[in-house]
């Protein structure tokens, strides 16, 4: 024993040495000069020494526990435990692989390897770069993983913020649902756990922006995390009783965090709005503790801007009073009338030089609380109202949009309207005198600048002004007028600047002006000379003028829909007694029923056209207005249907938005009305996705998500059988009639269109896999058919020779040599060789999407009762199918940009008719295909037995022999069997052009 323990304890001595000098001899050769180090000099010696030291220190009682310790020191001194750093640098390189599947099973590994040894993020930054560089990976699994990864990372190390915070940042704007999701959910936990308020201030934003999401469950997230992160830990500071003068101090915190998100989001105070609206609708579970919190922030708020007067930073009071006008515009009832009264003066004797953003601000306020806040006093009213009326003179349009309304809430509760009549009779008699005027002339500019002002503030007042008491001192002003309405004066007053001779922007100011009272009285949208005007802004195409009438039908059409229903209860109302208005009040909806119905149906043409030819703010305004229009029934269904499945396709997200939520709506409610029209919407999305779009393609190359996805998103709520038909007449449209064709036929239109469609099929996210077969046994059905005209056209036409008779011969045909194709071509002009080669094109775009189809999920069997066999089968078909992993898009995507560029020579043209012959000719599965569809046609008609025909079933097709003959019934004699030719025009070939391994 201490024998062996002295050979032991001798090699792992030389082990060490040898480790520690690096390998080298060089210690022991007496001709090798050593250095001058005392360590590596003396080493020798105390080797020499320690072998030859006393072992009484070797215990003969070891303890398991010590026997471990060694086990582990032998073990990690071994050479695999001593490669711990080069596997992972080996894990880390993977992360880098051009397979997609290898660099997310990669960052998987490296999570484990992190959860066992934390120490590797210490190792230096260029661990945490190759995970950085996969949270901007191309593939959406590999982002995935990699916002996994770096979520475990923040974790482990909270220290990895500042360096993480970017790439997370950026992936909460993801094109992938479930990327965008696992972004927003990382930036929660760091906005909870981060003290920087400029992080927390980015965070918030990011989230903020998410609220207003194209895609519900996103929007939904991102609304929760917010209430989590901003209300949830106030929620016990808002059940005490606090002083409003002393808040708590963490209610201080996360009010100056909500006023700084909330102006850095400014330009998405849609987002904001939907936030505050959610968190305190009666359909969120903390309702009433929510609303007491934003209460709570409201004090803080004003006591902050009370504090902030004496100092000269503007920005905090912007912010301040932006995040005021927000809370005021969603819940007014979130204001006290006394803290009203701490932003008079920022109204008062406005100036030039003074804060108009301000005066704004507090104008929306007042605009938004007043109506909702009993016992406000009198003097106060009184002091607003004068203020407001002294600097109509020096307000532009946007403020004057704010201050106006304001204007007609104060006359409405101190019931005083006298002053506002003198503003509006004032700007009236001007525009009457002037009305014949020529304001060509540079002389007239200033003329024209008043005029146009006058228009504005009058047109204001129309609206938003009731000055039925005051007819008669119309009437004495203006004497010859004997009407009854004042938006009518005033439509009178502002029809003759109209015209198209006048200045643009006096005729963009009547007719703004015309349609802003129309909206107080809305049978003026019928007069004969509006209507005309309407009709010449609107053909003319006129942006400006366009998008004013677009934006006044959309408003007034807004404002129907926001009337309260007959018997909805009056806010205020705790009783049962008539209404004596009642009667007045219906016959108002009824004009206004008939002018919108009116306006629709005369319209919709135009406007559909417009959101048909625009995706900017023009087009974001007819799509507004299409959707009304079909919100409120106004037209047929069909009317509209193909212009919101167009829609859904839009680049702009605001457009695609509100076009995939009244499709959905719109199908749920007339399904078997508007699925007849889908195909002709789909053809309407092709021409909208190549002129307007300028992209002709069926799916985005960024996602390989497919442009018909809302469409189908649609449809899949319906039955099967309508699912089935709808895939079927998708699939149909790529077929064509090619029994004559003539040289002036134009094939190439037809080959884009059904290139679209195949992609839109081939990347759709499927829900059931009985949808999936039935695709699949179309695009077959499809080729079968077609495909069997256009092989024996090309046999006997363009190769120029007589039908092989067997499968030998047609294998025989396909192994030409390439110099053959140059004979080939030579036979048909170009024009009639371009249209084989178009057709060839198409059918062999389908089979790779068929192939690509059933390779991407493991399918083997494309006919949907082949797999309805028994009663578990018929359950697999309603299942979600299922991916296999590895094969994605893009090989499919470079195939179909391969074969596209066939078109550049005849040789290209004449190769891919070629390879349509082989397709035709070899192909056993379509040939099956085939096969089973004349099979069930024949097993439904007599027929007379012949003695000659064999009882015995033919034999399934083998895998690697020629394809089973096709049956016929033409040439049989009565005493003689004929087999029908196996030529190009029956019998198809063994798989694709290109084999299905391309495509992983």
């Amino acid at each position: 024993m201490p024998e062996a323990v002295q050979n032991l304890k001798a090699y792992h001595l030389i082990q060490w040495a040898f480790k520690e000098h690096g390998g080298s001899d060089d210690v022991l050769d007496d001709t090798v000069e050593v250095p001058n180090n005392t360590a590596v000099r003396t080493l020798p010696e105390r080797l020499t020494a320690m072998l030859t030291a006393d072992n009484s220190i070797i215990s003969e009682e070891s303890t398991p526990a010590r026997a471990r310790v060694a086990y582990a020191l032998i073990i990690l001194n071994m050479s695999f435990g001593r490669a711990y750093e080069r596997i992972l640098l080996v894990l880390l390189n993977s992360l880098n692989s051009e397979q997609a599947t290898v660099r997310s099973k990669g960052l998987k590994s490296v999570v484990q390897l992190i959860e066992r040894d934390p120490t590797i993020l210490d190792r230096g930054s260029y661990v945490i770069q190759y995970i950085v560089n996969r949270a901007s990976d191309p593939s959406p699994l590999v982002r995935d993983s990699a916002l996994g990864l770096l979520a475990k990372c923040l974790t482990l190390r909270s220290s990895l913020e500042q360096v993480l915070l970017k790439p997370v940042l950026a992936r909460a704007v993801d094109a992938q649902v479930g990327v965008r999701k696992r972004s927003m959910k990382i930036l929660k936990d760091m906005l909870q756990r981060s003290t920087d308020g400029v992080v927390q201030g980015d965070i918030a934003e990011a989230l903020l922006r998410r609220v207003a999401d194209a895609d519900e469950g996103v929007s939904e997230l991102a609304i929760r995390l917010m209430e989590e992160a901003w209300i949830s830990p106030l929620l016990n500071t808002a059940e005490g009783d606090n002083d409003i003068h002393h808040p708590h101090p963490l209610l201080v915190t996360k009010a100056s965090l909500m006023v700084s998100a909330m102006y850095q989001t400014r330009g998405a105070s849609t987002a904001l709005k939907l936030l505050l609206q959610t968190t305190m609708s009666e359909g969120c579970k903390n309702a009433k503790a929510n609303t007491r919190v934003y209460q709570q922030v409201v004090e803080v708020i004003f006591d902050q801007l009370i504090d902030s007067e004496d100092q000269p930073e503007c920005m905090l009071k912007h912010a301040l009073m932006h995040a005021l006008t927000i809370f005021a515009q969603v819940k007014p009832l979130l204001f006290r009338a006394e803290q009203l009264e701490h932003l008079l003066i920022s109204i008062e004797h406005l100036t030039p030089d003074d804060d108009l953003y301000m005066f704004t601000s507090v104008v929306i306020v007042y605009r938004s609380v007043l109506p909702h806040i009993l016992h406000v006093k009198a003097t106060f009213l009184t002091a607003v109202q004068t203020a407001l009326l002294a600097s109509l003179t020096k307000l532009s349009k946007y403020e004057l949009c704010e201050v106006v309304p304001c204007l007609g809430t104060i006359s409405r509760t101190l019931n005083a309207t006298e002053c506002l009549s003198n503003a509006t009779i004032s700007c009236i008699a001007p525009i009457f005198a002037n009305r014949n005027k020529d304001f060509q002339p540079d002389s007239q500019k200033r003329l024209l600048t008043n005029i146009v002002r006058y228009i504005n503030v009058a047109a204001l007042f129309g609206r938003h002004v009731d000055f039925g008491s005051d007819l008669e001192r119309f009437r004495k002003r203006f004497f010859w007028w004997k009407g009854d309405s004042i938006p009518a004066l005033l439509a009178d007053a502002f029809i003759p600047y109209t015209s198209a001779d006048q200045p643009s922007a006096l005729r963009a100011a009547a007719i703004d002006g015309y349609i802003t009272v129309c909206q107080k009285d809305p049978k003026l949208f019928l007069r004969e000379k509006a209507l005309t005007k309407f009709d010449m802004v609107l053909v003319e195409r006129d942006l400006v003028l366009g998008s004013l009438v677009l934006a006044g039908f959309k408003d007034f059409l807004m404002l129907g829909e926001k009337r309260p229903s007959d018997g909805a209860e009056r806010p205020g109302s705790h009783t049962a007694e008539p209404d004596p208005d009642r009667l007045a009040n219906g016959i108002v909806v009824g004009q206004h029923d008939g002018v919108t119905t009116t306006l629709a149906q005369r319209y919709l043409h135009l406007v559909v056209q417009i959101a048909l030819t625009s995706q900017e703010a023009h087009g974001l305004l007819a799509t507004e207005l299409v959707a009304a229009i079909n919100r409120q029934g106004l037209v047929h269904p069909k009317e509209c249907v193909c212009a919101l499945v167009v829609l859904t396709t839009s680049r702009n997200p605001a457009i695609a938005k509100i076009a995939v939520r009244e499709h959905r709506l719109l199908h749920q409610k007339h399904e078997t009305i508007v699925e007849k029209e889908y195909m002709k919407a789909v053809q309407q999305t092709f021409v909208y996705q190549k002129e307007i779009v300028r992209d002709s393609r069926g799916a985005d190359p960024a996602t390989f998500t497919s442009k018909l996805q809302p469409l189908y998103e649609a449809v899949k709520t319906s039955k099967i059988k309508l699912r089935r038909k709808f895939f079927a007449s998708l699939c149909g449209k790529v077929a064509f009639d090619f029994h004559a064709p003539t040289e002036d036929m134009n094939m190439i239109p037809h080959l884009e269109f059904s290139r679209f469609v195949l992609e839109s099929l081939a990347y759709l996210d499927y829900g059931t896999v009985d949808e999936l077969l039935q695709v699949i046994f179309c695009l077959e059905k499809v080729v079968s058919a077609t495909g069997a005209t256009v092989a024996h056209a090309l046999e006997t036409e363009l190769f120029m020779r007589d039908l092989p008779r067997t499968a030998e011969c047609a294998h025989a045909n396909a192994q030409l040599q390439p110099q053959q194709v140059s004979q080939d071509q030579d036979v048909v002009s170009l024009p009639r060789l371009r249209i084989f080669a178009a057709s060839c094109m198409i059918l062999s775009l389908a089979w790779d999407a068929r192939t690509y189809l059933r390779r991407a999920y493991g399918l083997t069997s494309s006919s949907p009762n082949h797999h309805a066999k028994t009663k578990s089968a018929v359950k697999d078909l309603n299942k979600p199918p299922t991916r296999i992993q590895g094969i994605i898009g893009q090989s499919f995507w470079e195939q179909i940009d391969q074969r596209m560029a066939s078109l550049a020579t005849p040789a290209d043209m004449t190769l891919e008719c070629r390879q349509l012959v082989d397709l035709m000719t070899i192909d056993h599965e379509l040939q099956i295909a085939a096969e089973n569809d004349d099979d069930a046609a024949n097993a439904d008609r007599p027929s007379t037995p012949s003695e000659n025909r064999s009882s015995t079933p033919p034999a399934p097709p083998s895998g690697s022999g020629r394809g089973r003959k096709r049956k016929t019934a033409a040439g049989r004699t009565s005493g003689q069997r004929t087999k029908k030719p196996r030529g190009s025009a029956a019998a198809p070939k063994t798989g694709s052009t290109a084999p299905d391994d391309d495509y992983v």
